[in-house]
C-alpha cells in the first residue's frame, strides 16, 4: 500500500526537524569534544556534556531514519541537503561567502561542513531512503534480492562501500578544510573534489544495498562506534587510529552509528512487509 500524502507531509516535517536538530546538537558536541583536544581538558563535566549532545543528536538520527516506515518522502527531502551540503563541501569559496554573509551564526555549525557531519548522515539518510523506495515499487522480488547470494552481497557490499567511501570522502572534505584554512576563500583542489564525489557515491551504494540486505549495515555501525569509543580515549587514540581520522570519528562515529542503526530497522521492516504483500498478491 502506497503511503498517503499525509503520510508523505508528515515524514518530510519529522525528518528535516530531526536531522537539522540532530545536526545542531552532534555539531555543538563534536565541536566541545575538538576542543578538549585542543586544550587537554579531558574532565569528566566536559567530555560528558559533549557525549549526551552527540547521543541525543544520534537518536535524532535514528528517528529521522525510523520515518522511512510510514513514507520514504522525509528521506528523500534528506537526499537534497546532503547532496547540497557535498556541492558546499566541493566549493569552499561559496561556503564562505554563504555562512559569513548570516548574522551570529554559531561556529561549530560552520565548522561542521568541512568535517563530514553534514554530508555523511543526510546522505545516509538520503540513501537509506531511495533503497525502500525502491522496495516498495517492486512488486515481488527481483532475483537475487531474496537469495543466499543477494544477502551475501549486501552484508559484504554494504560494510566494504560504506567504510570506503567514508574514509575517502573524509580525506577529501579534510583537505578541501586545510585549504580553506591556509588561504581563506581560495578555489576548491580538483583532487579533493575527485575525492568527495566518488566518496560520496561509494557511501550511497553501499547505504543503497540495504534493499537486499538491511543488516549489512549493521557492520559499518560498529566499527563506527568502536572507533568513536577508541577516539574519545586520548591515551588510545593516537596509537590506533591514525591522527588524521580522529577529528572526523570524534565528530560523526556516533551520530552515523545512531543513524545507520535506523536506517536498518526501517529497511528491514520496509522490505519483510514488501515481501508479505507480494507473498499474497502472488
Amino acid at each position: 500500500m502506497q503511503p498517503t500524502i499525509v503520510a508523505r507531509v508528515l515524514t518530510v516535517v519529522i525528518a528535516l526537524v530531526c536531522a537539522i536538530a540532530g545536526l545542531a546538537l552532534c555539531a555543538e558536541g563534536g565541536f566541545r569534544l575538538l576542543r578538549t583536544y585542543s586544550t587537554l581538558d579531558f574532565s569528566l563535566s566536559s567530555i560528558g556534556i559533549a557525549l549526551a549532545l552527540q547521543v541525543a543528536g544520534a537518536l535524532l538520527f535514528a528517528a529521522a531514519a525510523l520515518t522511512g516506515l510510514w513514507s520514504s518522502a522525509g528521506l528523500l527531502s534528506c537526499l537534497v541537503l546532503g547532496l547540497a551540503a557535498f556541492a558546499f563541501a566541493a566549493m569552499p569559496n561559496v561556503a564562505i561567502a554563504l555562512f559569513t554573509s548570516i548574522e551570529g551564526l554559531p561556529l561549530p555549525w560552520f565548522s561542521i561542513l568541512f568535517q563530514g557531519l553534514p554530508q555523511f548522515v543526510l546522505l545516509t539518510l538520503g540513501a537509506a531512503g531511495v533503497a525502500m523506495k525502491l522496495q516498495r515499487s517492486v512488486g515481488k522480488p527481483r532475483k537475487g534480492s531474496g537469495t543466499a547470494v543477494g544477502h551475501v552481497v549486501g552484508l559484504l557490499g554494504s560494510p566494504l562501500l560504506i567504510i570506503g567511501g567514508l574514509l575517502v570522502a573524509a580525506r577529501g572534505i579534510e583537505a578541501n578544510y586545510a585549504l580553506v584554512s591556509r588561504f581563506g576563500d581560495g578555489p576548491a583542489d580538483p583532487r579533493s573534489v575527485f575525492l568527495i564525489v566518488i566518496g560520496g557515491v561509494m557511501l550511497f551504494g553501499g547505504v543503497l544495498f540495504a534493499r537486499w540486505s538491511p543488516h549489512g549495515l549493521l557492520l559499518p555501525a560498529l566499527a563506527l562506534l568502536v572507533a568513536a569509543v577508541i577516539s574519545f580515549t586520548p591515551a588510545l587514540a593516537p596509537v590506533v587510529l591514525p591522527i588524521m581520522l580522529i577529528p572526523p570519528v570524534l565528530l560523526n562515529g556516533i551520530a552515523l552509528t545512531g543513524t545507520l542503526v535506523g536506517a536498518t530497522i526501517a529497511a528491514a521492516a520496509v522490505r519483510a512487509k514488501s515481501r508479505r504483500v507480494a507473498r499474497h498478491a502472488s
